[in-house]
């Protein structure tokens, strides 16, 4: 179990880098939804809840590949924004969105059973943070049709500022999680071994 949040917190750190050279992404996103979903299987195997969350974490994967080099006008940033793009964002935003519930709702079950409340309570405060950012995010994308450039610019650097927030604070939380979460509950003792003591 350390294993697959710090491997859900390294796909982080590649998802959260972006670097473009010539419209290349030299940092592709992908990788990063490679290991979330490598680590969510992993985490499945452990706790079949988690397995929920993996066909969103497919279908993150699979559209990250056409960021790598905007070979398809759908996914190209453009000002004024396309009625394409933002079809292809929303999409995104809300695999991403049930991804991340699903994951951080059964982390947030674990520390409960494992008494470890103050911790929980953190998870789902920014649960409920990235839920926000994220709507937030949907709700505004269709007014970019109208606005002008300008006015997209401003209120998409202060969506994408609030957005790497919650991405940095999830991060957090899952490398957290591989601290206190590495070892499983000791199965209990057998009759023989009780009276051996």
């Amino acid at each position: 179990m350390k294993n697959a949040f710090l491997r859900i917190a390294q796909g982080f750190f590649w998802v959260l880098l972006d670097l473009r050279l010539f419209g290349i992404d030299c940092i592709p996103d992908v990788i990063g939804y490679v290991l979330i979903w490598s680590a969510i299987s992993m985490l499945g195997n452990e706790h079949a809840p988690y397995r929920k969350a993996l066909p969103f974490a497919i279908g993150l994967t699979f559209l990250s590949i056409f960021e790598v080099y905007p070979f398809l006008t759908v996914v190209e940033q453009s000002y004024p924004s396309t009625i394409p793009a933002l079809l292809f964002q929303t999409i995104q935003s809300l695999l991403l969105l049930f991804m991340f519930r699903i994951i951080l709702q059964e982390l947030q079950n674990q520390l409960l059973q494992a008494k470890l409340r103050s911790f929980a309570r953190q998870v789902h405060s920014r649960n409920q943070f990235f839920t926000f950012v994220t709507a937030a995010g949907l709700i505004y994308m269709p007014f970019t049709l109208n606005l002008s450039e300008l006015s997209q610019l401003y209120g998409s650097l202060l969506l994408i500022i609030m957005h790497i927030i919650a991405m940095i604070l999830l991060w957090i939380t899952f490398r957290k999680a591989a601290k206190l979460l590495p070892v499983e509950p000791k199965p209990p003792l057998a009759e023989h071994d009780i009276m051996e003591l």
